[in-house]
């Protein structure tokens, strides 16, 4: 197993709490969290929202990510990703980070926790 090192993305305050919340409730630490969801994420279909790219601040699907985001990570997983940002970018007109990834990631394995169980969770509008 590789040595894990630091790394933060920004990601929304409602993702992050959402996350904390899952760590707790599933009792696991942020690396098992953030590794599970790497994992599942590259077993599925590698889908990247195309609002998650929009820069323009003034549009209105514009997804705010100013909350930081740490975590530890392993070498390995980390190049994963960076591998799908660089693929993305091959087959795409876009320009896309692999931080553009880790929020899909991170969003993806929260949807697929709660779907499982809700418990916990409120959904307000």
């Amino acid at each position: 197993m590789s040595e894990k090192k630091l790394h933060s993305v920004n990601i929304t305050k409602e993702l992050k709490d959402i996350i904390y919340f899952l760590i707790d409730r599933e009792e696991i630490t942020k690396v098992v969290f953030v590794k599970r969801a790497i994992r599942m994420f590259l077993e599925g279909k590698r889908n990247l929202d195309e609002r998650i790219l929009i820069r323009k601040k003034t549009d209105p699907d514009y997804i705010n990510r100013n909350t930081l985001f740490v975590f530890y990570i392993e070498e390995e997983y980390k190049n994963k990703v960076r591998e799908l940002a660089e693929e993305y970018n091959e087959v795409h007109e876009r320009r896309c980070k692999p931080a553009h990834f880790f929020f899909q990631i991170l969003v993806e394995y929260c949807a697929y926790l709660i779907s499982i169980n809700d418990s916990g969770i409120e959904i307000r509008k």
